[in-house]
């Protein structure tokens, strides 16, 4: 049996604390210098999560992450 998709409700505000996140993941890989598959790992994952924010807030992903390389707003 095949589900249709389930939309989910999220506001602005959750979008911003999913991309905070991945920012601090991001940071967290330092501390697998000795790992590098675990580097490689976490960076896909940092990477999705950004890649969902932007999907999820389209037009808005500028209120998340402000003009350009700026990177992430609180």
């Amino acid at each position: 049996m095949n589900r249709p998709p389930v939309a989910y409700p999220v506001n602005l505000s959750d979008l911003i604390n999913i991309a905070d996140a991945a920012a601090e993941l991001d940071g967290m890989r330092m501390f697998y210098v000795d790992q590098p598959a675990e580097q490689v790992r976490i960076s896909a994952m940092v990477e999705q999560l950004h890649n969902l924010v932007e999907r999820a807030a389209v037009h808005d992903a500028v209120l998340i992450y402000g003009p350009a390389g700026e990177g992430v707003t609180t």
